[in-house]
């Protein structure tokens, strides 16, 4: 049977969520959150939601085997979200981008 566990979620304000701390210092930020909360860890930035994925294999069914399920907010030319923060990366980019960024890696 499929166990499923509630993803911890990283302490921010009501209202901004961790817009705060990842305007402060988002690189801090992400990397203190995957020490106190472990591979998976949601956080909000006012009304949206994301995900911290940091374990190989939890960020292969994210990216590779169930890229259908897990969306990325990608416009090159609008950047939102984390887009804002890290570029066109890997995590933020989709499609063709996508494909030669991970071919890179």
């Amino acid at each position: 049977m499929l166990q499923r566990k509630i993803v911890p979620q990283a302490k921010g304000d009501l209202l901004l969520g961790n817009l705060r701390q990842i305007k402060a210092n988002p690189f801090q930020a992400l990397v203190d959150w995957q020490r106190e909360y472990g591979d998976l860890v949601g956080f909000r930035i006012a009304t949206q939601q994301f995900y911290l994925i940091s374990h190989p294999k939890l960020i292969e069914q994210a990216l590779i085997k169930q890229n259908d399920v897990f969306v990325k907010m990608y416009n090159p030319e609008k950047p939102t979200g984390l887009a804002l923060v890290l570029g066109q990366g890997l995590v933020t980019s989709k499609g063709d981008l996508w494909q030669r960024q991970r071919r890179l890696m």
